[in-house]
């Protein structure tokens, strides 16, 4: 279950201060602030999920790239092809 989700389930009372771990210290948030936190995380991780997407499209065309003109120079005497695990 997704943290935000969780916060809305918390009673007034539990939400005057909400834990939170940061390494091994624990910081206390009130809801509004821990709410601004997640959001902060959550859209930080959107954008390195998608550089990382991005950059993996980039590579893997490149390899494909490359896997074409070394098939191409050398023919069947290569096998550029990966081992999948089962």
């Amino acid at each position: 279950i997704d943290a935000s989700d969780e916060l809305l389930l918390l009673d007034e009372e539990d939400t005057a201060r909400i834990p939170f771990k940061i390494g091994s210290v624990f910081v206390m948030y009130d809801q509004e602030s821990m709410e601004k936190r997640l959001d902060k995380m959550r859209k930080e991780l959107n954008m390195e999920i998608s550089a990382t997407t991005e950059l993996n499209d980039k590579l893997q065309s490149e390899m494909a790239e490359l896997k074409s003109r070394l098939y191409a120079k050398f023919g069947d005497n290569i096998n550029l092809e990966t081992e999948k695990d089962d």
